[in-house]
């Protein structure tokens, strides 16, 4: 499957003739804007920085609320690869989208979870404390 680079406008006073530069990519439909190549690279790495500092409150608190914090924004580093592989032309565009949507999911499902797990922790703690202030 190829899909043809969109078209640049290059006319009209908001534009004041600007083409964006382009990078010939090996593989695939051959050009690659490189501010979307810029911004998948600045995604990619903030994406692993969070990820870093989520794992390492992980391994300290070793709860619950944390593992599935960190397993989402686990799934939210993935995103810019699956990027990088459409514009690389690795992966099609229709399973693209199919994946990103299946991350949306997952990474909501794992915030729900994590904030349902620290409703049923808080309830379990007053639970206990209500017990022992009663004897």
């Amino acid at each position: 499957m190829h899909f043809a680079p969109a078209p640049v406008a290059t006319g009209g006073p908001e534009f004041d003739g600007f083409e964006p530069r382009v990078l010939e990519s090996t593989v695939g439909s051959g050009a690659v804007d490189w501010h979307l190549a810029l911004l998948l690279a600045l995604s990619g790495v903030g994406s692993l920085v969070v990820f870093a500092l989520a794992l390492s409150a992980f391994r300290r608190r070793r709860s619950l609320p944390y593992l599935l914090i960190t397993a989402a924004l686990g799934a939210l580093v993935l995103r810019p690869i699956v990027g990088t592989g459409t514009v690389l032309g690795y992966v099609p565009m229709d399973l693209h989208h199919t994946v990103e949507h299946l991350l949306d999911v997952v990474i909501a499902g794992l915030l729900i979870a994590a904030v349902v797990s620290v409703g049923s922790l808080e309830r379990g703690s007053r639970g206990v404390e209500e017990t022992e202030e009663s004897r």
